[in-house]
């Protein structure tokens, strides 16, 4: 008989990950943030109610914007964008 052994391959990717396709639209993530952020203030909404709101995990979130900051930047740059089409 012949034992053989059970061997676990690991991929290795050379550095990158390989993430999943993004899932959600992103222009209702920065709407949400925008309404949140009118009613309840920039300084005075947590990151766990935009999370709340929006149904992202905070890893998404974060990997999307990189930090509530990037996430305001986002809001205000699809703001602007929906004013400049307008005109």
């Amino acid at each position: 008989m012949v034992d053989r052994q059970q061997k676990q391959v690991r991929i290795i990717t050379c550095g990158t990950e390989m993430a999943r396709p993004q899932q959600y639209d992103r222009s209702i993530v920065t709407d949400s943030a925008m309404h949140l952020f009118w009613h309840k203030g920039y300084y005075t909404t947590p990151v766990s109610e935009i999370i709340k709101i929006t149904g992202l995990q905070a890893v998404s979130l974060y990997s999307a914007f990189g930090s509530k900051e990037g996430l305001l930047l986002a809001m205000l740059n699809h703001y602007t964008d929906q004013l400049a089409s307008r005109t």
